[in-house]
């Protein structure tokens, strides 16, 4: 079965079991007093930039979602409109990356394979907090 093909089924049926469990809620406005008053008091807050990358995670009991949009853009223009953002890890890793296309994919492909050597090296996989130096 091609990764793709892996992907899209685990994501569907985490999805599936997300809506199932879904929780009561919406939005949350609890830090609207609290960013009211730092501006009274004259801190500057952040202003949100456009970067043209959109990436979600989700946690939920039984894992993470994981969703990237598929555009590469080089400013105004559309270069690529079937870019992957979302790239494999290892069998419990996966991770979701923005910026130049190329840099992300062998950062990705580099992270990869240091995963395996280690997993061969010791015979298990490594746990997500896992870190090389």
């Amino acid at each position: 079965m091609s990764f793709s093909r892996l992907f899209q089924r685990r994501s569907y049926s985490a999805m599936c079991s997300l809506v199932q469990d879904r929780r009561p809620g919406g939005f949350c406005f609890d830090n609207c007093s609290r960013n009211k008053l730092l501006e009274e008091k004259g801190l500057v807050s952040y202003k949100a930039m456009k970067t043209g990358t959109t990436i979600c995670g989700v946690i939920f009991d039984g894992g993470v979602v994981l969703a990237a949009d598929k555009r590469a853009t080089e400013g105004n223009i559309i270069a690529e409109k079937a870019c992957n953002k979302i790239y494999y890890l290892s069998d419990n890793m996966f991770c979701c990356g923005a910026g130049t296309a190329a840099d992300t994919f062998m950062t990705s492909r580099l992270i990869s394979s240091q995963i395996e050597l280690h997993r061969l090296n010791s015979g298990r996989l490594p746990r997500v907090s896992f870190q090389y130096y």
